[in-house]
């Protein structure tokens, strides 16, 4: 298991408890899915986070873009960046 998939276990687990977790430990999992090139990952994380309505912080946006740049996968980005509401 990596540190990203041991990440999601933990949020799973503050879910089950009760808590909900902020946009900081979502951030922190984005920029832990692009250290780890799983780009179409990190797009469905961000796409969850903003449905279920938390406010993403110039510091996420600021990750999306950076793990966009630094990515090989440049299809995906240019189109995950058109549906980033700005």
């Amino acid at each position: 298991m990596g540190k990203v998939d041991l990440g999601f276990a933990v949020v799973g687990n503050i879910f089950k408890s009760g808590f909900e977790p902020n946009i900081i430990i979502f951030t922190t999992l984005l920029k832990g899915l692009f250290k780890e090139n799983r780009v179409k990952d990190a797009i469905k994380l961000f796409n969850k986070i903003t449905e279920n309505g938390y406010i993403c912080t110039d510091i996420t946006y600021g990750v999306m873009v950076d793990g966009f740049c630094s990515s090989s996968s440049s299809s995906s980005s240019s189109s995950a960046t058109s549906s980033m509401n700005c």
